[in-house]
């Protein structure tokens, strides 16, 4: 038992040093692999990064809501009647604004100080829906109560929450081709690389198999070093992507009006990029174990 277990012992110890070796000695090999896959994945890398932000906007921060001005001559006992008509959905929320509420938020908005002014600002009304309303029944509500005999004028972001909600499906679609791209590229690109490392020691590899090493522990190194050098690949990728998606965050938000979400960080996408990363560490120690196996195998027919 303890020898069996010394054996393992030993062995694992070979493949690792063997690995670092072949890490160390083929630096210019894995530096030319690495940078060709990191150049030319790292604009779609961060794409992908930017359409998971774009994502959990769409699913956690934008709200439908209906925003109602009240005729002039509206009384308060109209406005909560209202009220009470637009409360009848479950979660919604509706905030009355009074014509001095209204007139601090317009000079607000417009960034300057309050001032003594001739205009007129009417009753009017926020109406917050919940996350999960269909857009369906967020038109036919918006629909009904702007039909309401005390309202002015009505808006509401159902059209942009529809564009929304087309650029979700479209990020997710853009998501899932581009991590296949990227790891068929990658595995590509390293099965090229850990084809090369074989062939050069070949003898070597010969070698071993006459000893009687299995083939089984012959291909470790090559996995591994094909793993380190995914390890490396991803934390580039990591740290370039999550820096071009801030660098973009205030062009992406003015092109898309994200008017209230200027602050959002566009690289904040956690599960996306840890799925990116573990994308090109498998598929870089996938491309490994592929040419291990058939250079092997060519190796131990001849």
């Amino acid at each position: 038992m303890v020898s069996q277990f010394l054996k393992i012992y030993r062995t694992q110890q070979w493949s690792f040093k063997t690995s670092i070796y072949l890490f160390r000695n083929r630096k210019l090999g894995n530096f030319i692999s690495i940078a060709t896959i990191f150049f030319a994945i790292l604009i779609p890398s961060t794409l992908v990064v930017v359409s998971g932000s774009l994502m959990n906007i769409v699913q956690n921060e934008t709200r439908p809501y209906s925003y109602f001005i009240f005729k002039p001559d509206v009384s308060e006992r109209e406005i909560e009647r209202f009220v009470e008509q637009a409360s009848e959905l479950w979660e919604i929320k509706v905030d009355v604004l009074s014509p001095e509420k209204l007139r601090n938020k317009f000079f607000e908005s417009l960034g300057i100080d309050i001032i003594n002014s001739s205009l007129n600002f009417p009753y009017s009304a926020q109406v917050v829906y919940p996350l999960h309303i269909t857009m369906d029944k967020f038109k036919s509500h918006h629909e009904n109560m702007s039909s309401h005999e005390i309202i002015q004028s009505a808006e509401s972001n159902h059209g942009l929450l529809i564009r929304a909600r087309l650029a979700e499906k479209g990020a997710i679609g853009f998501i899932w081709i581009t991590l296949l791209i990227i790891t068929i590229f990658c595995a590509l690109v390293s099965y090229v690389s850990s084809k090369n490392v074989l062939l050069l020691y070949s003898e070597e590899i010969k070698s071993l198999i006459l000893s009687g090493l299995a083939l089984k522990t012959i291909r470790l190194p090559i996995i591994w070093c094909g793993a380190m050098n995914g390890v490396i690949l991803g934390t580039l990728l990591y740290f370039a992507s999550v820096l071009l998606a801030e660098q973009s965050s205030i062009l992406i938000n003015e092109y898309l009006f994200f008017l209230d979400y200027h602050s959002k960080n566009w690289g904040e996408s956690e599960s996306h990029t840890l799925v990116l990363i573990l994308a090109s560490i498998t598929s870089y120690t996938l491309g490994a174990i592929i040419a291990s196996r058939q250079i092997k195998a060519e190796i131990l027919i001849e």
